[in-house]
């Protein structure tokens, strides 16, 4: 996955780089622009769980807010 690619769904999907680091389990939104930007590398695993964000975002988010509630 291309830091492109990895900003595009990001974007797609709706949270700022904070919200999608909270949701991917990333001690901050530093990481994630640093992915976005080509500076840190895109993980095979975090690959996996973008593209699942791409196909279903709404599940995603459900199963996210659901975690958080817990």
């Amino acid at each position: 996955m291309t830091p492109q690619e990895f900003r595009r769904i990001r974007e797609m999907y709706g949270p700022d780089q904070k919200g999608l680091a909270i949701l991917l389990g990333f001690a901050d939104a530093n990481q994630i622009h640093r992915m976005e930007t080509g500076k840190r590398g895109i993980t095979p695993q975090t690959a996996i769980l973008m593209r699942l964000i791409e196909r279903d975002p709404v599940a995603v988010a459900i199963a996210s807010h659901k975690e958080q509630n817990q």
